[in-house]
C-alpha cells in the first residue's frame, strides 16, 4: 500500500497550529463543541501524517512527535478539567432544581380537607420538574456515574411526592365537594319548610280575608265597617309582604336547585 509523504515543514507548521488552537481552548471556561471538533480533526490529522513524514535526522522527529503529545495532553487535560467543572455545575443546578419541586407532605397544613399546598403551585413545581429532567436528559453524558444515580434517585423521589400530592388533592377535593353538597342540601331543606310554611300562612291570609271582605260587604254598622277596612289593609299588606317573601324563598330554592345539579 503506498502512502502519501508529507514535507516535515509542514508537519511542524501543523503542530504549531495545533499549538495555537490549543492555547486558545485553554482559556476557555467551557466546551465548545466546533472548537474542540477542530482541535480532535488537527490531532487526528497530524498523527496519521507523523506516519507518513521523514525527518532529516530522529532528533527532530522525536522533538516534535513529543511536543505534538505534549501539546495533545494539553488540550485533553483542559477537556476534561473544565468537563468536570461544568458536570459539578450541571449537576447542583439540576439538584437544586429538583429540591425546589419536591413535595413535602409532613409539613403541608391540611384543615378541613384544605392543603395548604395549592393546585397552581404544584402545576409550576411540576413544570420546573420536566425543566430539570430535560436538562438532565441533554447532559448527562458529562456527569459521572455516581451523580446520575443521586439524580435518577431523586428524580423518582420527587415524582412520587407529586403524585402524593395530587392523590391527596382529589381526596381533598371530593371531601370538599361533598361538604358543600351537604351545605346546599340541608339549605335546601330548610327553605322547602320555609316555603310551606310561607304558604300555609298565605292560605290563612286569604282565608281571613275572604271572612272579613264577606262581613264588610254585609254589614250595616259604618263604623265597624270603616274598623275592619282598616284590619282589611293591614292583612293585604301581610299577604303582599308573604308573596314577596316566597318569591324570594323560591328564587334561593332556584338557585339551589341549579347549583346542586352542576356540582353532580
Amino acid at each position: 500500500m503506498l502512502f502519501e509523504l508529507y514535507d516535515y515543514n509542514d508537519l511542524i507548521k501543523d503542530i504549531e497550529i495545533l499549538d495555537n488552537l490549543v492555547r486558545n481552548f485553554e482559556s476557555y471556561k467551557k466546551i465548545h463543541g466546533e472548537d474542540w471538533s477542530i482541535i480532535q480533526k488537527s490531532i487526528n490529522e497530524i498523527k496519521l501524517k507523523f506516519k507518513s513524514t521523514r525527518f532529516p535526522n530522529s532528533n527532530l522527529y522525536k522533538n516534535n512527535l513529543t511536543n505534538f503529545y505534549e501539546i495533545r495532553s494539553r488540550a485533553f487535560e483542559h477537556k476534561n478539567a473544565i468537563t468536570e467543572e461544568n458536570a459539578q455545575y450541571l449537576y447542583d443546578k439540576i439538584i437544586d432544581m429538583l429540591k425546589s419541586c419536591l413535595y413535602l407532605s409532613f409539613v403541608d397544613f391540611i384543615s378541613l380537607g384544605v392543603l395548604k399546598t395549592s393546585k397552581n403551585e404544584m402545576i409550576e413545581k411540576g413544570k420546573t420538574l420536566k425543566a430539570a429532567i430535560l436538562l438532565f436528559s441533554q447532559n448527562k453524558m458529562i456527569l459521572n456515574k455516581t451523580q446520575k444515580d443521586e439524580i435518577f434517585e431523586l428524580i423518582a423521589e420527587v415524582k412520587d411526592s407529586h403524585q402524593s400530592f395530587w392523590s391527596q388533592y382529589n381526596e381533598s377535593k371530593d371531601e370538599l365537594l361533598q361538604k358543600k353538597i351537604d351545605e346546599i342540601e340541608e339549605r335546601i331543606s330548610k327553605n322547602q319548610d320555609k316555603l310551606q310554611n310561607q304558604k300555609d300562612y298565605l292560605e290563612k291570609l286569604n282565608s281571613k280575608k275572604e271572612e272579613l271582605e264577606e262581613k264588610i260587604n254585609s254589614s250595616n254598622s259604618n263604623s265597624w265597617t270603616d274598623k275592619a277596612s282598616e284590619w282589611l289593609s293591614d292583612l293585604e299588606d301581610k299577604i303582599e309582604k308573604c308573596e314577596e317573601f316566597i318569591e324570594k324563598i323560591e328564587s334561593w330554592l332556584e338557585t339551589d336547585l341549579e347549583k346542586l345539579n352542576n356540582m353532580r
